[in-house]
């Protein structure tokens, strides 16, 4: 079943974050708000890697394949650029321009993204 590997992995990126944030590190508003921007890109690669190593085990080949992962690479870049935003209005502090636009936007990207690539794989 390949929802344990899925969840396993989910787990991880999560626990990296958490590890990122607070091991040998007193966090504040700015580093939490930073961790939580960057959790759709770990997410999106995740996520990327998984399709490509299903693509590989799967023994019926997707007629859109090809496309599908364009798709997603164009996802990919376009949750990178946000995040990137993002984290530059952290951190000169337009926080209004971050927590308004940038990440609900970021999240919305990537939670769709998920969403598509999950059922790919189940």
């Amino acid at each position: 079943m390949v929802t344990i590997p899925i969840l396993i992995a989910v787990l991880l990126i999560l626990l990296k974050s958490f590890f990122k944030l607070l091991v040998y590190n007193q966090p504040d508003g700015i580093d939490c708000a930073k961790a939580l921007a960057a959790l759709p890109l770990d997410m999106t690669f995740l996520i990327f890697g998984l399709l490509i190593k299903q693509h590989q085990l799967s023994a019926a080949a997707y007629d859109n394949w090809t496309m599908c992962l364009l798709i997603y690479l164009l996802a990919a870049v376009i949750i990178t650029l946000l995040w990137r935003a993002s984290d530059l209005a952290l951190t000169t502090g337009s926080f209004k321009l971050a927590w308004l636009f940038l990440m609900p936007l970021n999240i919305a990207i990537s939670a769709v993204s998920f969403y598509f690539a999950l059922t790919l794989l189940l």
